[in-house]
């Protein structure tokens, strides 16, 4: 009997051990903050390990150029083989967020981010981001110009005004031009 016993616990020990230790890996959502956290900080072997990349070269224009300075996850939408997070990230040289969608799939019974996928999604969102940063400056220019124009048009409809008040006085009077 206390033998039995022992199995038993030693089984409910298990049952209860064998989700904590695969524990990151089986979460969608899980997998995505780990992996842009080491991509934020860096750590390209660990984003390698929780990702489909077949080395850290695909990896490595991700942590490059932009500094990530702050990931936002939303929840996950998942089937039984592929999954989406939604995702924000904020660059520290930009004001607005990017905002698409880390791609996960199914491989050997553990959650991947489908690198390729991600990226490919994460650039599109980045070159709209980018699109609207230069239509902001635009339109931030064009005001500043339009401001410009606007007290340019004011000073010279003054400066024609005091001279058409010049030219009555000097006519009406009949002094010499």
């Amino acid at each position: 009997m206390f033998g039995q016993l022992r199995v038993v616990l030693m089984l409910s020990l298990f049952a209860f051990a064998a989700p904590v230790a695969c524990g990151i890996r089986e979460s969608p959502d899980r997998v995505a903050d780990g992996f842009w956290r080491a991509i934020q900080a860096g750590d390209l072997e660990t984003a390698q390990e929780l990702s489909t990349a077949a080395g850290t070269d695909p990896l490595a224009t991700l942590s490059g150029e932009r500094a990530i300075q702050r990931v936002e996850l939303g929840t996950a939408l998942q089937n039984e083989t592929d999954a989406l997070v939604p995702t924000s990230l904020a660059h520290a040289d930009s004001e607005h967020l990017v905002e698409f969608n880390t791609h996960l799939t199914r491989f050997e019974d553990e959650w991947r981010v489908d690198v390729r996928k991600t990226r490919r999604e994460l650039n599109q969102a980045a070159l709209a981001a980018s699109i609207h940063e230069i239509e902001d400056s635009l339109r931030e220019s064009g005001e500043a110009l339009s401001d410009a124009l606007s007290e340019g048009a004011r000073d010279a409809a003054d400066a024609i005004r005091e001279a058409l008040e010049n030219l009555q006085q000097a006519l009406e009077g009949g002094t010499p031009l």
